[in-house]
C-alpha cells in the first residue's frame, strides 16, 4: 500500500525521528535477549541514532548500542515470541524493553497451560520483558468476545516468563510453522 515516510535530524539530540503513516510495520531484531518484536500500526514516530537518511521501507538501520524508541497509534499489534498486545496507542523502548500501551489487550502463554492468557486494560505498562503492571484490569483465560468469567482489579502485575521450546526428535529449538519465529 502507500505510506507516507518522513525523518528529521534533531542536532541537539543527534537523533533521526522517524515518521510513518498509513498502515507501517517495524520489525525489531538483534537486540540481545530481545528476539524478534514485530510491531504494526497505522502511525508510527521513532527516535533513533542518526544513522543516515536511508534504512526505512523495508530496508535495514543498524543502530549499535543507539536508541530505538517507538510512538504507534491505530489498530497496533504488537508481537514477541507467543505473547501479542492489541492496542490504540502504544509507546515502546526497544532498548530497554519497556513501555506503555493504551486500551490494551494482551493474549500471553502460561505455564501448565493449554490456553493463553487474556488481559484487557486501560493502562498496561511493559517494565520489564516479563514483567507487566495492568491498570484498571480484567483477566480471564476465554477467549470468546464477552467471556462468562473473569478476575477484575484495579491493579494485576504479571510476569511472564517465556522459555524456549525444544523439539524433542531433533533437539534443536521448536519453530511456529505459521510465523516461523521460535516457540
Amino acid at each position: 500500500g502507500r505510506y507516507n515516510l518522513s525523518s528529521e535530524v534533531d542536532q541537539a539530540t543527534n537523533e533521526r525521528i522517524w515518521t510513518a503513516t498509513s498502515g507501517v510495520q517495524v520489525v525489531v531484531d538483534g537486540f540481545d535477549q530481545l528476539g524478534t518484536v514485530s510491531l504494526e500500526s497505522d502511525r508510527v514516530v521513532a527516535w533513533t541514532a542518526n544513522v543516515g537518511g536511508t534504512g526505512i521501507g523495508g530496508q535495514e538501520i543498524s543502530l549499535e548500542d543507539g536508541p530505538l524508541e517507538l510512538y504507534l497509534e491505530g489498530n497496533i499489534i504488537f508481537r514477541q515470541g507467543d505473547r501479542v498486545i492489541y492496542a490504540d496507542r502504544l509507546y515502546y523502548n526497544a532498548r530497554t524493553e519497556s513501555g506503555v500501551v493504551l486500551r490494551a489487550e494482551m493474549l500471553t502463554p502460561v505455564p501448565s497451560y493449554q490456553g493463553l492468557l487474556r488481559v484487557k486494560a486501560d493502562v498496561l505498562q511493559q517494565v520489564n520483558r516479563q514483567q507487566f503492571q495492568a491498570n484498571n484490569a480484567a483477566m480471564t483465560s476465554s477467549r470468546i468476545g464477552v467471556p462468562r468469567y473473569w478476575f477484575q482489579s484495579e491493579s494485576i502485575n504479571v510476569i511472564d516468563q517465556q522459555r524456549q521450546v525444544i523439539d524433542p526428535v531433533t533437539g534443536l529449538p521448536a519453530v511456529n510453522p505459521a510465523n516461523g519465529q521460535p516457540q
